[in-house]
C-alpha cells in the first residue's frame, strides 16, 4: 500500500440530487486524500452551495472546490475532459485518483485503488450497478460488466474508477478535450500506446446509479456510442453491432441478450445510431488512436 499523498479529482454539473450522497460515500472512506479537488461547470441547482457547506463542517476531507464555468458545454463540446484536466493540473501531488460524483464510493475504494501505484503507473478499479428499481435490475441483469475475463494489459478503466501518476497524464497530452462522452476511453488508449504499466484492482469498487427508464437508458448509449463516433473508438466493435442489427439471431448467442432479447436489440439500436452520428459528425478529422482490441468497461 503507498504511503504517498494522494490527489482525488472530479467533476460535477447540477449534481444536487446525488451529491450529498457522494460526499458521504467519500466521508466514510478508510482513507481520505490529501486533497480532494471538485471541479464545477456552473451548476444553478444548489450543488455548489452543498459542497461549501459540507467543506465547511468537515474540513477534515480536505475538499478544494474550483467554480469553473468554462468547464460546461456552454463553452466547450468536452466539459468533462476539461474539468479533469483543471482538476489534474491544480493538484499537488503525483498520484491521482479520478471517480465520478454520480457514484457511491465503496469505504474501501480509495485505499484499493492506489495501492498498486507503488509498482504501476495506472490503476483500473472497477465497479457495479446500484440497481433498486425494477427497471434497474433489469437493466444491470442485461448491462453489467464482468470482472472475470479482464486482462490488465488491455483493460480500457472507466473514469468512474481509476488512479494514475501524474506524469503519466501530462505525458500524453491529459483527457483529449474533443467529445462530451468516450473521453476515459481514448485517455486510456493513449496511455496505453505510451507503454504505462496498468494493473487490475476489482474490489476498488464503485456503485453507480443505471438509468431510471428506458428512455433514460437509450439516451445514455447513443452518447456513449456518439463519443465512440466522434473519436473513431472500438469501430470493431460497432461493425459488430451493425451485423447483429442486420441479423438479429446473433444476439441470442450471449445468455443475457437471449433472456431479454427485446431489450437487448433496443439498446443495440440506440449503440449504433449513436456511432454512426458521432462518426459522420466527424468527418473531416481523424481519430489519432482506432481503440481496437482493447477492453472497455462502460
Amino acid at each position: 500500500m503507498t504511503n504517498a499523498p494522494i490527489s482525488l479529482i472530479t467533476t460535477i454539473f447540477n449534481e444536487i440530487a446525488s451529491i450529498q450522497t457522494f460526499l458521504d460515500s467519500y466521508r466514510h472512506q478508510y482513507r481520505y486524500a490529501d486533497e480532494f479537488i471538485i471541479v464545477d461547470g456552473g451548476s444553478t441547482d444548489g450543488t455548489i452551495e452543498t459542497i461549501s457547506a459540507y467543506t465547511k463542517t468537515h474540513p477534515e476531507l480536505n475538499i478544494r472546490l474550483i467554480v469553473a464555468p468554462e468547464c460546461s458545454r456552454a463553452y466547450t463540446p468536452a466539459p468533462i475532459a476539461r474539468g479533469r484536466n483543471l482538476a489534474i493540473k491544480n493538484a499537488n501531488n503525483e498520484f491521482i485518483a479520478v471517480t465520478d460524483a454520480g457514484c457511491i464510493l465503496d469505504p474501501n475504494w480509495l485505499a484499493r485503488i492506489t495501492s498498486p501505484l507503488d509498482q504501476a503507473d495506472v490503476v483500473a478499479g472497477w465497479y457495479r450497478y446500484n440497481a433498486i428499481s425494477p427497471f434497474q435490475r433489469r437493466y444491470a441483469r442485461l448491462m453489467e460488466p464482468s470482472a472475470e475475463n479482464v486482462n490488465p494489459m488491455t483493460i480500457l478503466p472507466s473514469s468512474r474508477s481509476i488512479a494514475f501518476r501524474k506524469k503519466c497524464w501530462q505525458e500524453v497530452g491529459g483527457y483529449p478535450e474533443l467529445s462530451y462522452s468516450g473521453e476515459d476511453t481514448m485517455f486510456d488508449i493513449n496511455l496505453h500506446r505510451a507503454g504505462y504499466k496498468f494493473a487490475f484492482e476489482p474490489q476498488a469498487l464503485v456503485f453507480w446509479t443505471p438509468p431510471l427508464t428506458l428512455m433514460e437508458a437509450l439516451k445514455k448509449h447513443r452518447w456513449y456510442s456518439y463519443g465512440d463516433g466522434q473519436l473513431h473508438l472500438r469501430k470493431r466493435l460497432h461493425l459488430m453491432r451493425i451485423v447483429c442489427l442486420l441479423m438479429p439471431f446473433c444476439l441470442l448467442i450471449d445468455p443475457r441478450k437471449r433472456q431479454d432479447f427485446i431489450f437487448a436489440y433496443t439498446i443495440l439500436c440506440a449503440q449504433i445510431f449513436g456511432f454512426l452520428a458521432g462518426f459522420i459528425s466527424s468527418l473531416g478529422r481523424r481519430s489519432k488512436m482506432s481503440g481496437e482490441n482493447l477492453n472497455y468497461t462502460h
